[in-house]
């Protein structure tokens, strides 16, 4: 920790948790430990003045500012200002700036010599969904870190956890169904999540979620599908007006069979064209030669066995 960064920059999708982990890193920078004699730590005590005025928003020397209601060069010149001065109790003063590619290119430029020779005791943390935005120079003179999307399995935990914390009842089906909807945010799911909670009560269930949700039903999903493959077209254009009619959306029960299907793996067909041993015989073709697969989906052996032939 004797050599630190004076810009950092989070990137990521929304509801990943940039803000909060730039809110994390000024805590760790300014962090004095229980005893008041701790120095910058990468686990900061949440206890001590420092840690816990930053997880109030209420310190003084760490300075928010949202990029995307003050893009101006002005609003940049008066925050150039402020960084001549000293903290005023913190070790460091902290600089967040959140949706920094909102800034404006003369912001930018007026902010470069300022990250070219900052002062000692500040640090910008810098947070964005669209790095690409910004400008190669500003992206060279900080140290960036890829904010992933959280895993599916994890935001059912974290749900699950709220839930019960919140004395709500959810079926698994639902959580999956939420946490697939959140796409990696964890904002998104969350606001799902107590969208249910406001529509259902205390017990929320498959049904209720996928209506909020506007998916199709799954069954319909697969006997449009099955007609699709038949070629009964007037049939499966019926259905699809049936299921658009009933407020589902186009594009999710478009996507929603398309990885259930358990059509031939590529990578088995190649290894038995050449000849070579699969290693999962019985696996997924199998299950398409049986004509039933994952979660009960209709499995197509013609278009099993053309993926196999190409």
């Amino acid at each position: 920790m004797d050599r630190l960064a004076h810009a950092y920059l989070l990137t990521g999708v929304r509801g990943v948790g940039k803000t909060s982990t730039a809110r994390i890193i000024a805590r760790a920078l300014n962090c004095i430990g229980e005893d008041g004699t701790g120095g910058p730590t990468p686990d900061p005590c949440g206890t001590c003045d420092h840690c816990v005025s930053i997880a109030e928003d209420r310190h003084v020397d760490v300075i928010e500012m949202d990029a995307a209601s003050r893009t101006g060069i002005d609003d940049v010149r008066e925050l150039i200002e402020s960084v001549r001065y000293r903290p005023v109790s913190a070790r460091y003063k902290v600089y967040i700036i959140d949706e920094v590619h909102m800034l404006s290119k003369q912001a930018f430029n007026a902010l470069l010599k300022t990250l070219e020779e900052p002062p000692p005791h500040v640090k910008f943390v810098f947070a964005t969904t669209e790095v690409r935005r910004l400008p190669v120079t500003v992206l060279s003179r900080c140290q960036r870190f890829d904010l992933r999307r959280v895993d599916m399995e994890v935001l059912i935990e974290h749900f699950s956890r709220i839930a019960a914390d919140e004395g709500a009842e959810v079926e698994p089906a639902a959580l999956a169904l939420i946490a697939r909807a959140a796409d990696g945010s964890v904002r998104d799911g969350l606001s799902v999540l107590d969208q249910a909670m406001v529509h259902e009560g205390t017990r929320i269930t498959e049904e209720a979620v996928r209506a909020m949700l506007g998916l199709a039903d799954r069954t319909r999903l697969f006997d449009l599908f099955d007609m699709l493959m038949k070629g009964a077209i007037k049939d499966a254009l019926d259905c699809f007006s049936e299921l658009h009619d009933a407020g589902a959306e186009p594009q999710a029960f478009a996507a929603g069979p398309a990885g259930a299907l358990p059509l031939a793996d590529p990578a088995e067909a190649c290894a038995r064209r050449s000849g070579r041993p699969s290693g999962a015989r019985g696996g997924t073709h199998a299950r398409a030669r049986h004509g039933r697969g994952v979660d009960g989906a209709v499995a197509y052996p013609d278009v099993a066995d053309a993926a196999e032939r190409s």
